[in-house]
């Protein structure tokens, strides 16, 4: 399984989003199901979205903003992220 991934680097839009590959399917070329972790720092909440990624790079949703408390979404990105001690 691949480490989490940091996809926008920009606190200043209130959204940080990390990427993470599940599982991937290799007699279908580089699809892929990946999860999608979206933390809104303003508000302090969370969601994920696991979505099936197949190669020409699009995507589809699985399942959409299923929210989880602020301390599920830090306890899922594990030690694959240094997190700021503001989130903690």
């Amino acid at each position: 399984m691949s480490k989490w991934i940091n996809v926008n680097d920009e606190d200043d839009c209130g959204y940080v989003d990390f990427n993470k590959e599940l599982y991937a399917m290799p007699d279908k070329g580089n699809t892929s199901v990946d999860i999608r972790l979206t933390f809104n720092t303003d508000r302090r909440t969370c969601y994920y979205t696991i979505s099936l990624k197949n190669d020409d790079g699009n995507t589809r949703d699985w399942q959409q903003d299923n929210h989880v408390p602020w301390a599920v979404g830090i306890a899922m990105l594990g030690d694959d992220v240094t997190v700021p001690e503001g989130w903690k």
